[in-house]
């Protein structure tokens, strides 16, 4: 068949959809394609809007790059102002730093669009209040990454930044991956209660971890301080743990050896897995 004004083969339906699934694994490839068959654009824009990752190299966007600030907000009118194309996303995620103001409002307005959101992951050393970044959002996650906090936008209330966090992670009924590095206070096993896998530093797993029965795979990571703990507070929810992985240095003696005398009780007793990444003096 041909397009009588442009002489333009027009493939079925179908046969788009087969190549548009072919290629979904090679974007780069899937562009080009668009390029050469505007046909293929409508069936493209559901494998190329589903994971949307976004990164800030931390140079100066204003005067070195303008045009990489001037893609990412028009990323953000762009599925904003087109809702089909925001129901694509499933994965979104951002590395960087806010970029000016009105930056994280653009991006709150693209998050609203996103209704079947799934993943997100926010990295970076200029984070919002979550509250605020997610006000108005109806999606229902399965994945979060919040972590490297050094937050420059001012809370709307006294509480904080922290407290934003837990009350947007209150909301989120169907998280089963959790990565943060920013809890000091107990997160009740009510908060996320279908939660499968932490990831986090000594003071989130103390808080997030206690009472827990879901939680199968569990990552300790690394951090350049020192925090005590009582391992007592966390042993009824690690008997639930199947997969344990402890990562990071851990320059005090005492805590590598009850490190690993845990790893040998969580081996020989519960059969957990272990993958003991610290180093033992």
């Amino acid at each position: 068949m041909t397009d009588s004004d442009t002489s333009t083969p027009i493939l079925p339906q179908d046969i788009l959809y087969l190549i548009t699934e072919h290629a979904a694994k090679d974007v780069a490839t899937l562009l080009k394609l668009c390029l050469v068959c505007r046909a293929l654009l409508h069936q493209a824009q559901r494998v190329l809007y589903t994971d949307i990752s976004l990164v800030d190299t931390g140079h100066n966007l204003n005067r070195g790059a303008p045009g990489k600030k001037v893609t990412m907000l028009k990323f953000f009118d762009t599925v904003t102002t087109h809702s089909a194309l925001a129901q694509y996303v499933r994965s979104f995620s951002y590395r960087g730093r806010g970029l000016g103001f009105g930056w994280w409002e653009r991006m709150n307005g693209a998050l609203q669009s996103m209704v079947h959101l799934r993943s997100f992951a926010l990295e970076g050393s200029q984070l919002p209040v979550a509250t605020v970044l997610f006000k108005g959002c109806t999606f229902q996650l399965r994945e979060f990454t919040w972590k490297h906090f050094y937050f420059q936008v001012r809370p709307p209330c006294p509480r904080s930044p922290e407290e934003h966090l837990r009350n947007f992670l209150s909301t989120q009924k169907e998280i089963r991956f959790l990565s943060t590095s920013f809890v000091s206070t107990q997160v009740l096993p009510i908060i996320c209660p279908l939660l499968g896998t932490l990831v986090g530093d000594t003071q989130t797993i103390m808080q997030v971890l206690p009472d827990r029965e879901t939680v199968t795979k569990l990552v300790w990571v690394e951090t350049h301080w020192n925090t005590e703990f009582d391992i007592d507070v966390i042993s009824s929810a690690l008997s639930h743990v199947r997969i344990l992985s402890l990562g990071g240095s851990v320059p005090r003696h005492s805590l590598a050896t009850q490190l690993t005398v845990l790893k040998y009780a969580l081996e020989t007793k519960h059969g957990i897995w272990v993958y003991l990444l610290i180093p033992v003096v």
